[in-house]
């Protein structure tokens, strides 16, 4: 399965365990973080909710280490920063989930929007 899917089926899913948008990105990309997947589920434990501060957003922080952990130079992370700065207006938790709201948009769905941008940039800087 490849990570897009992965990480979407886990913010689908039933299960009574909650993916945060973090630790769905470490879980789908267990394969590249060399972890099981109860060690990537713990890794971003507490990376929901912009580090749970409303912070920088779970899926800044997660896939900024994703790419860290998997060797791409700093200068690929700092795009990925960029590019999601300008698609999204912010990198805040906070920002994007008020402007969310704003456009009558679920925290859900806004999340796993990210989750998913997110990890399709991950798949195309990990496959380059």
């Amino acid at each position: 399965m490849n990570h897009v899917l992965r990480a979407k089926k886990l913010r689908e899913s039933d299960e009574p365990i909650h993916y945060n948008c973090a630790q769905s990105l470490f879980v789908a990309f267990s394969d590249v973080l060399g972890v099981s997947d109860e060690r990537a589920f713990a890794m971003g434990a507490n990376y929901g909710g912009g580090m749970m501060h409303g912070g920088t957003c779970g899926v800044v922080s997660a896939g900024l280490m994703i790419l860290s952990l998997a060797g791409i130079p700093q200068e690929k992370a700092m795009a990925l920063l960029q590019d999601f700065s300008r698609d999204h207006g912010t990198t805040a938790c906070t920002e994007l989930l008020t402007k969310a709201a704003q456009q009558g948009v679920t925290k859900k769905v806004n999340c796993d929007g990210l989750v998913i941008h997110m990890a399709e940039r991950l798949d195309a800087i990990l496959s380059a």
